[in-house]
C-alpha cells in the first residue's frame, strides 16, 4: 500500500495511504450513476421546453455534466465528490494547504485526456506507476488521492482540540521556539497521567516538566500538569 506525508498548515507531519485504482474507479462510477440520474431527471424535465431546439444536444450536455460535476464538488466538499466520499477518499494538495478553484479546475481539465478521453486507461497508468498514484491532472496540480478515514500517525486533534481561547495571553511565549513533536509527546504524557497516575506515569511526567523548564529556561510551579498544560495552550494560540 502506498503511503505520502503531508504537512499541514499547522506544521505536523500526518502520513496518509495513498486510495488503490479500485476505490478509485468505484468512486468514478458511483459519481456517474449520480449524473447519469440527475441528467436523465433533467432531460425528461426539460425536453419539452429545449427538445425542438439544434443546440439541445443530451450528448454534449452529459459530457459538460461529468467535466464540471467534479470540479464544483472537489472544490466546496473538501476535496471529495459524492462517490469520493461514498467510497472514503478524497483529494488533497501535497503542500497540505487547502485545494484552490485553480487546482480543481486543472484536474478536471486533464481528467478529458487522461480519464474520458481514453477511457481511463492513462489514468490507471498513471496511478499504478506514480509512486504518488497521481494521474496527469493531479501531477500538474500537486494533489493526490488518499484515504479520508485514516487514522493520523500523529494525535493532531489533541493538539487542534485546545481552542485558541478568547483574550488567552500566552504566558511562555518561548515554546513556540520548541519542535511540534516535543509537544505531541507531552500532551501524550498529560493524557496518560491523567487516565492512570501510576509511579512510571509520574516519573514521565516529571522527566518532561524538567526538560520544558531546560528548554524554555523557566521554573514550573507546584502543579506540574496546570504547567504543561498552560504550554499546550500557549503553543497553540502562538502557532495557529
Amino acid at each position: 500500500m502506498k503511503k505520502i506525508e503531508i504537512t499541514t498548515t499547522q506544521n505536523v507531519t500526518i502520513e496518509y495511504k495513498i486510495a488503490s485504482v479500485f476505490e478509485r474507479v468505484a468512486a468514478f462510477i458511483l459519481d456517474n450513476i449520480i449524473l447519469y440520474i440527475v441528467f436523465l431527471t433533467l432531460s425528461l424535465a426539460l425536453n419539452p421546453i429545449f427538445g425542438s431546439f439544434e443546440f439541445f444536444n443530451p450528448g454534449f450536455i452529459y459530457l459538460f455534466m461529468l467535466l464540471v460535476y467534479p470540479i464544483v464538488c472537489e472544490l466546496y466538499m473538501n476535496g471529495q465528490t459524492f462517490g469520493k466520499k461514498a467510497v472514503k477518499i478524497r483529494v488533497m494538495k501535497i503542500t497540505g494547504e487547502k485545494l484552490t478553484a485553480f487546482d480543481c479546475i486543472l484536474r478536471g481539465l486533464f481528467r478529458i485526456i487522461d480519464t474520458i478521453g481514453t477511457i481511463g486507461a492513462l489514468a490507471v497508468i498513471g496511478i499504478v506507476s506514480s509512486k504518488r498514484g497521481q494521474r496527469l491532472g493531479g501531477a500538474l496540480s500537486d494533489t493526490v488521492v488518499v484515504k479520508s478515514d485514516e487514522k493520523k500517525r500523529f494525535p493532531l486533534e489533541h493538539v487542534l482540540s485546545l481552542q485558541k481561547k478568547m483574550g488567552h495571553e500566552p504566558v511562555y511565549k518561548g515554546v513556540k521556539k520548541i519542535d511540534e513533536q516535543h509537544m505531541l509527546l507531552l500532551k501524550e504524557v498529560v493524557n496518560l497521567y491523567e487516565r492512570e497516575k501510576s509511579d512510571a506515569n509520574k516519573k514521565a511526567l516529571l522527566a518532561l516538566t524538567k526538560k520544558m523548564e531546560n528548554l524554555l529556561d523557566v521554573k514550573a510551579p507546584k502543579n506540574k500538569i496546570e504547567f504543561l498544560k498552560t504550554l499546550l495552550n500557549d503553543y497553540v494560540v502562538l502557532t495557529r
